[in-house]
């Protein structure tokens, strides 16, 4: 069986205007990328070893950049899925991409 990945980062294009399902993507992500609220407590609390605190801190700015990074590649899949499932490229793209992105497809 296949390792899982523990986080998922999901992006989604919802229509506001209608009651249509929205067009989504995501990626998994197998980073640490969770810190526990009460492992804050404690480095604020000066509870935490410099070693403790040097490691959070890293997690945090590597969280940042890894979301950034995450967010602007999904943002062009999701951009790219999109061109697919409305034929913009080859036809036998359109029916795969449609079904990734999930919503409602029509064809006028």
């Amino acid at each position: 069986m296949a390792d899982r990945a523990r986080f998922t980062l999901q992006i989604a294009l919802r229509d506001n205007h209608s009651y249509e399902p929205p067009l989504h993507m995501a990626i998994d992500l197998n980073d640490e990328v969770r810190i526990a609220s009460r492992a804050v407590d404690e480095l604020k609390a000066s509870l935490v070893n410099f070693d403790g605190a040097v490691r959070l801190m890293k997690v945090r700015e590597f969280r940042k950049d890894l979301f950034i990074r995450c967010a602007e590649r999904l943002g062009a899949l999701l951009a790219e899925r999109m061109e697919d499932a409305e034929g913009w490229h080859d036809a036998e793209r359109v029916a795969p991409a449609r079904k990734q992105l999930g919503g409602v497809w029509r064809d006028y």
